[in-house]
């Protein structure tokens, strides 16, 4: 699991270990949304072992140990299954040719205004529920 340095250009979005990169490109599949999910859950579980590491005198040493391991093999697996479906997404990628990869969309970031902050994003996944 490896991580990039993103900058915002005039032109888009650069990756600082890629300067002669031409384009970002958007990938909009179930994978990509699933590598995404994985991406954060990975961050969760760091934070989640630093907070046990932070209240860790608190607990008896059995239960440390075994929220400890939990969190530990939880890790192993998704930071696996992140590298598994990135090697796929890659293969794919790669079967494709550069002038159908040049004419996909571009990734592009939009930071959230004031004004966004009473709205809830509406996702296929909670649209309708309650706000």
């Amino acid at each position: 699991m490896e991580y990039y340095t993103i900058s915002r250009t005039d032109t888009g979005l650069q990756i600082k270990d890629f300067p002669d990169a031409v384009k970002v490109i958007a990938i909009n599949s179930p994978e990509a949304k699933r590598l995404a999910d994985l991406s954060l859950h990975n961050e969760d579980l760091k934070f989640v072992d630093a907070c046990l590491d932070a209240i860790g005198a608190t607990l008896n040493q059995g239960n440390y140990s075994n929220l400890k391991i939990l969190i530990q093999k939880a890790n192993v697996w998704v930071v696996s299954e992140f590298d598994a479906l990135c090697e796929r997404l890659t293969s794919e990628l790669e079967k494709e040719s550069y002038s159908r990869l040049i004419s996909r969309e571009a990734l592009t970031y939009q930071v959230p205004s004031v004004a966004d902050i009473s709205h809830s994003r509406q996702t296929k996944r909670n649209k309708g529920s309650a706000e």
